[in-house]
């Protein structure tokens, strides 16, 4: 069962680290601050790629795509708007991911 703080939780997350390194690179001068502000956008980015993992597996809301469930329509907000990756192209590839797991033929995620 999926906790929904643990998701409220990471939005505050994600939120502090996009506004920390919007900061960091757009309001100083400082190399060090804008060195800083790269390492935090990388994490932000790696962080959104795990939420957007759950999103593809409808793992968030747990409804089915046919219902248009808020997993899907955020995954276009997340996958789509903010990653630059479709969320529909992702489900296809990811799911042959799981049926021919590491197979180097068939696997599409190798």
């Amino acid at each position: 069962k999926t906790s929904p703080s643990f998701y409220v939780a990471k939005f505050v997350w994600l939120s502090s680290l996009f506004g920390s390194a919007l900061a960091l690179t757009v309001l100083t001068t400082s190399v060090f601050a804008h060195m800083l502000g790269a390492i935090i956008w990388g994490v932000f980015w790696q962080q959104l790629a795990f939420i957007g993992h759950d999103i593809g597996h409808s793992a968030i809301f747990h409804a089915r795509k046919d219902k248009w469930p808020l997993d899907w329509i955020f995954g276009i907000l997340v996958g789509n708007l903010l990653g630059g990756i479709s969320i529909g192209w992702w489900r296809k590839s990811h799911n042959v991911h799981h049926v021919v797991c590491n197979s180097v033929e068939h696997d599409p995620d190798i």
